[in-house]
């Protein structure tokens, strides 16, 4: 038979597990252990109770349901496209914080929902289905302060509103992208084609030619796709000329670096990604994961330059 202390132990783990508040006897002595030894055998006969709502901690309490199914896809989307900036009108706070010498770097920016995920929250709209909400459509990037003023004030900022904020700040990136794509500079190349390289060789990937024009329909890219492309090609030489160079220096570094783009693209088809999606995601890839413009530029130079050689993506 078990011993009194082990009773109590499993009687106080159960509370706490099934979120049940301990009878009033416990707040009564200063100490577990006292609490502990006053039960005697009176353990088995305690009637526990659940606690009411107001008991809960507040960090348990909903008005919706209780955990978000945004997926990664969704996220990833959102993300690449907003460059990891705030899309508040004016502000473009960059929603990452580098590392310090005692800390790594941080996500502070927050995914925040246009029409309320829950019946009740600002801008809910009952006739938005649950599966929408939590959608990439339905989603915009925000700084933590400008998340909060949304949602105190959602009759000022309003769904209409926020989703044009979201539009226009989308198109603004894609035009700081093509803007720095005239600027693209070599220290962000020469980073970027280093960590790539990194990459073993091993792939049989074959360079067959394929027109440029029939091989974005053949990759399903949208005009988002499409534009993209003919906004890295014109980098593609550049490029070239700074893998020939860095080439001369660490042997079999061109081979290396399509090694790592297949690698990622591969893994990507096998996960079901593919379009426009999968694109976003190599480009993202390509950039380092960086949001920085300038890594942004460099990262879709090179995704490009692979694109047009045909040594990456469907052919």
């Amino acid at each position: 038979m078990a011993s009194k202390g082990r009773q109590a132990d499993r009687f106080l783990h159960r509370c706490h597990r099934n979120q049940i508040r301990p009878p009033c006897e416990i707040r009564s002595h200063r100490s577990v252990e006292g609490y502990k030894s006053s039960l005697g055998c009176r353990t088995h006969s305690i009637r526990l109770r659940r606690c009411r709502h107001r008991d809960m901690p507040t960090s348990k309490r909903t008005n919706g349901p209780k955990t978000s199914s945004i997926s990664s896809r969704d996220r990833s989307i959102l993300w690449a496209r907003s460059a990891g900036r705030c899309a508040f009108p004016n502000c473009g706070e960059s929603c990452t914080r580098d590392a310090t010498h005692a800390d790594r770097a941080s996500v502070v920016g927050e995914v925040a929902h246009i029409v309320s995920r829950s019946d009740t929250g600002p801008r809910a709209d009952l006739e938005v289905p649950q599966e929408i909400r939590d959608s990439y459509e339905n989603l915009i990037l925000l700084c933590p302060s400008h998340h909060a003023l949304v949602d105190k004030q959602p009759n000022t900022y309003t769904a209409k509103k926020l989703r044009q904020w979201k539009v226009d700040h989308e198109k603004r990136i894609q035009r700081l992208v093509a803007t720095g794509m005239a600027r693209v500079g070599f220290p962000e190349l020469e980073s970027i084609i280093k960590a790539i390289s990194a990459s073993p060789l091993s792939t049989d990937y074959s360079f067959d030619l394929t027109n440029l024009e029939s091989k974005m329909q053949r990759n399903q890219l949208t005009p988002e796709g499409q534009y993209l492309v003919t906004t890295g090609i014109g980098q593609v030489s550049r490029v070239e000329q700074i893998v020939e160079t860095l080439g001369r220096i660490r042997q079999n570094l061109s081979e290396r670096l399509r090694a790592g783009f297949v690698t990622e693209y591969v893994r990507l088809r096998r996960d079901g990604h593919s379009g426009n999606e999968l694109f976003l995601r190599m480009h993202s890839f390509a950039s380092l994961r960086q949001h920085d413009i300038a890594y942004q530029a460099a990262g879709l130079a090179i995704l490009v330059y692979f694109f047009d050689r045909c040594e990456v993506f469907e052919r």
